[in-house]
């Protein structure tokens, strides 16, 4: 028989997550939309915009409201 493939092995090994992991992830994707949280409202002060619902997205969904956040014209098409 022959060994596995480097292919194989990298699969195996990263599909043997141990639950550390998992969580150390949860807590960096944690303090990474905090982080974002407080910059978009850092940003909204300096620039006085109105920072609005925007911390709370960008909170709950990280790179996705920051760009809501700088690319969202509520003149356009109205409130969410």
């Amino acid at each position: 028989m022959a060994p596995p493939n480097g292919f194989v092995t990298a699969f195996i090994a990263a599909s043997n997550l141990s639950v550390m992991e998992f969580q150390a992830f949860l807590a960096a994707t944690l303090v990474g939309h905090i982080g974002f949280a407080i910059f978009v409202t850092v940003h909204a002060f300096a620039t006085d915009r109105d920072a609005g619902k925007w911390p709370f997205v960008t909170l709950a969904f990280g790179l996705a409201g920051i760009a809501a956040y700088f690319f969202y014209d509520s003149t356009e098409s109205g409130q969410i």
